[in-house]
């Protein structure tokens, strides 16, 4: 083996770190290729993240912050613009932060961020960090400011950063927090059809009791998992978010739901106010960050998907700005933009339902005629419906009576071939005719000769009288019944019968009656077959009749789909040009919402 072919499973087993994999990778460009093709960097972040050490010159690389840097500071010194951006001197100096407003709340955030950890304690240097560190992040994006759950985001930063002397990684989580508020409520949509799709169960639950998706995973979102998973664990999670993008994000959300679940089932929306009020972490502290990933990276969940989901939101939203109802609770949270926005001028929404009304106008013909025709062929389906109905309620009466003649069929011959035995076994016996006080006064007289003489002559005369009364009934029976004269199982019945008629007659008197009887129920037999094969032919042509009928309702049905999917995807086009010519390419900020989380 050799070592391009061990490099992925040095990989797998944690041998290799992800600066050893860039290291080989710049060796030659065999070992090049080979990490590309392999994806060894993304296997090695998705078996151990990065290397601690070098955590943090990974990041910055994945995030381009040099050019960010550039973009803000320009050619000047990073130090002197953070300290000028925030009123200080010296790096240790603290900002002074108003009771009100904005720096108010900034004040209030950092009192009460992961209170429990050493480093941001009353009087400790972290508190001091993050407070400069939110102040100045509220000082470079003016049309955010701050927003509830940067402190977490920074405060994560800051304990990695403990220690490290550079301010431009101290700034860096800045800005990337920024363009995370701006999309948390895409964030929450999607958030919201991916629970539909793999924890249906759960989402239908929660409708049930009152309880909004966004109430689970908002705090997920705008902290980055910083809010409910131990700093170990962040860390792991953002590694992998830098490589997977967004994608990683929605993975973990879904873990953390799947932990979650059952218990979440079990609860009115009384019970999960109260879990998530009284547990914080949702006792994911305890869960093991190699377990956490691997349910993470379970889901399939990919960019198309992703970019699919936010242009069916885009769509949605869209429309939404069009309508003329009030917003409902589910559409003010995916649609917060849209609460009390007067963005839109009611002439320009006016021109723009005016130009979209032809496409409405244009579909409505031609689904009338369609919605004609299947109205049409429902009835024709109604018809063949009820005829293959009626047909299969007489089929079953038939099949009915079919199995009580096969049944009486049955019983009948049953007793015809024991009373014949009987009879052959009476026939046979050796005391026919012959009374035991007869036999004691008549053999004395004969001589064994006399006797056997007279034994031959009676057999052979009834012989021959039972062959003639043989041919007679059997021809006169086979034209009275209808049924093939040349039956040889029917022949041997009624040449057995015109013998035992010559010897136990009373016997063949019963089997005769047996006989017409199992005649008359064999006709009668006959008679249903028909009937039941006749049903048969007419239930086939029913069903026949019906799936025809069902089929090009069928066809007229996804003719009809076809044609309305066409219409909507052209009005769609439509609708989305007219508003970005409104909009001029604004994102969410202004009245277009054009972005993607993806």
């Amino acid at each position: 083996m050799t070592l391009l072919q061990a490099l992925p499973l040095l990989v797998d087993r944690r041998w290799l770190e992800a600066d050893v994999v860039d290291a080989l990778a710049q060796l030659s460009r065999a070992f090049h290729n080979a990490a590309d093709t392999l994806k060894l960097r993304r296997r090695v972040l998705r078996a151990q993240g990065f290397p601690p050490h070098r955590r943090i010159h990974y990041w910055k690389l994945c995030a381009n912050v040099q050019q960010l840097v550039n973009e803000v500071v320009g050619d000047g010194s990073p130090l002197q613009w953070y300290k000028q951006a925030i009123g200080i001197e010296n790096l240790s100096d603290a900002v002074t932060l108003a009771s009100t407003g904005v720096e108010g709340e900034i004040a209030r955030d950092v009192e009460r961020t992961f209170p429990a950890l050493e480093f941001f304690c009353d009087g400790q240097d972290g508190r001091r960090q993050l407070a400069n560190a939110l102040k100045c992040t509220a000082a470079q994006a003016k049309d955010v400011a701050y927003c509830q759950g940067m402190n977490y985001i920074a405060a994560v930063l800051l304990l990695l950063l403990n220690g490290d002397d550079s301010p431009g990684e101290r700034e860096s989580a800045c800005p990337d927090e920024t363009a995370f508020w701006i999309i948390l409520s895409r964030c929450i949509y999607l958030y919201n059809q991916l629970l539909q799709i793999h924890f249906n169960d759960l989402y239908q639950h929660l409708r049930r009791i009152g309880m909004h998706p966004s109430f689970l995973a908002t705090q997920w979102f705008v902290t980055l998992f910083a809010r409910v998973l131990p700093a170990p664990s962040v860390y792991r999670i953002w590694d992998l978010f830098w490589v997977d993008g967004w994608k990683m994000v929605f993975r973990v959300a879904l873990a953390i739901t799947a932990f979650l679940r059952p218990r979440l089932l079990e609860m009115d929306m009384e019970q999960c106010s109260d879990f998530f009020r009284q547990n914080p972490k949702l006792g994911l502290d305890s869960v093991p960050i190699e377990e956490l990933v691997a349910r993470a990276l379970a889901f399939k969940i990919t960019r198309n998907a992703l970019a699919k989901m936010e242009s069916e939101r885009h769509t949605e939203y869209l429309r939404l700005r069009l309508q003329q109802t009030p917003l409902s609770f589910e559409h003010s949270v995916l649609f917060p933009t849209l609460e009390g926005s007067d963005a839109d001028p009611a002439p320009t929404l006016d021109v723009i339902r005016r130009q979209l009304q032809h496409f409405d106008t244009d579909v409505a013909g031609d689904t009338v005629v369609l919605r004609h025709k299947i109205e049409d062929i429902d009835k024709a389906l109604a018809a063949a419906t009820a005829t293959l109905l009626e047909a299969n309620y007489a089929l079953t009466d038939v099949t009915f009576q079919l199995e009580d003649l096969l049944d009486t069929d049955q019983r009948l011959r049953a007793k015809y071939h024991a009373l014949s035995a009987v009879a052959v076994a009476e026939a046979t016996s050796p005391s026919l005719n012959v009374s035991a006080g007869s036999r004691s006064s008549l053999l004395p007289l004969w001589s064994p000769g006399a006797a056997i003489g007279y034994l031959n002559s009676r057999l052979f005369s009834c012989f021959e009288r039972a062959t003639r009364l043989s041919l007679l009934t059997s021809r006169s029976a086979s034209q009275s019944r209808g049924v093939d004269a040349f039956d040889p199982e029917r022949e041997e019945e009624d040449r057995k019968l015109s013998h035992l008629a010559a010897l136990v007659p009373h016997h063949a008197a019963d089997l005769k009656l047996l006989q017409r009887a199992t005649d008359a129920n064999k006709r009668e037999l006959e008679s249903v077959r028909a009937k039941y094969v006749a049903l048969q032919q007419r239930r086939q042509l029913a069903q026949v009749a019906l799936e025809e009928a069902q089929q090009f309702k069928d066809r007229l049905s996804d003719q009809m789909l076809q044609l309305l999917l066409a219409t909507e995807r052209r009005k769609t086009s439509k609708m989305r040009q007219l508003f970005a010519q409104v909009d001029g390419g604004s994102g969410d900020g202004g009245g277009g919402d054009d972005g993607g989380a993806a």
